[in-house]
């Protein structure tokens, strides 16, 4: 049994090695990189992370690091594991023994919204980038992009164009998100560009009409 035991926790040492080092380099701060910032401030090790009271990103560690981590944050909203990851990741993941906190693809481009999301105004420079993203080919990374986008405000003139046209986008999903940024960022302009009639939740209530003579 014992031997059986050395033996699953190399196993589980090996996966976890070769999937920390496929990761990028990634900007730190006293001594943690941003990914681990992202993901939480404490390390819950008897448990998935999210059962972890304290669970959230660290802001202040996430802002003092900065324009530094966005390459990082651009990195992480195009993630994407081959087959073979996806799968070690998977089976490392449902393993009970030791726990380990990994991320698999779509994980770390929800950590690269949210990377962004705190950022906001300051991440303006990855605005190109996130353009280029947003025209791109796989819709999973399109909508992510125009979510970060959003996120940064980068402007009426910016924006407003970029969101009206997505709304012709042949695929829903990237119309649906380009519907939503538009509305809550500039609900004149998404009205306009009909962002009401394509998504049933922001019709305009009918408004209500007052008889004269009512008190």
């Amino acid at each position: 049994m014992k031997r059986l035991q050395i033996i699953v926790g190399g196993v589980l040492l090996l996966g976890w090695l070769v999937v920390h080092v496929t990761r990028a380099k990634e900007p730190s701060y006293q001594g943690r990189t941003l990914t681990s910032y992202l993901a939480g401030p404490w390390v819950q090790v008897d448990g998935p992370q999210q059962e972890n009271p304290h669970y959230g990103p660290d802001e202040k560690a996430i802002r003092a690091i900065g324009t530094n981590g966005i390459p990082t944050l651009l990195r992480l909203i195009q993630a994407h594991d081959p087959p073979w990851k996806a799968k070690l990741i998977s089976w490392l993941k449902r393993q009970h023994m030791v726990h380990i906190d990994i991320q698999d693809a779509t994980e770390r481009r929800d950590l690269g919204i949210l990377g962004f999301s705190i950022l906001g105004e300051e991440a303006k420079s990855a605005v190109p980038d996130l353009v280029i993203l947003i025209h791109g080919r796989d819709p999973a990374v399109r909508t992510k992009a125009v979510r970060c986008l959003s996120s940064i405000h980068p402007g009426k003139e910016t924006l407003v164009p970029i969101m009206v046209q997505l709304l012709r986008d042949p695929q829903p999903e990237v119309q649906d998100v380009a519907g939503w940024a538009l509305y809550l960022d500039y609900p004149e302009e998404a009205e306009k560009a009909g962002v009401h009639k394509m998504i049933p939740e922001l019709k305009t209530p009918a408004t209500n009409t007052v008889e004269a003579g009512t008190p």
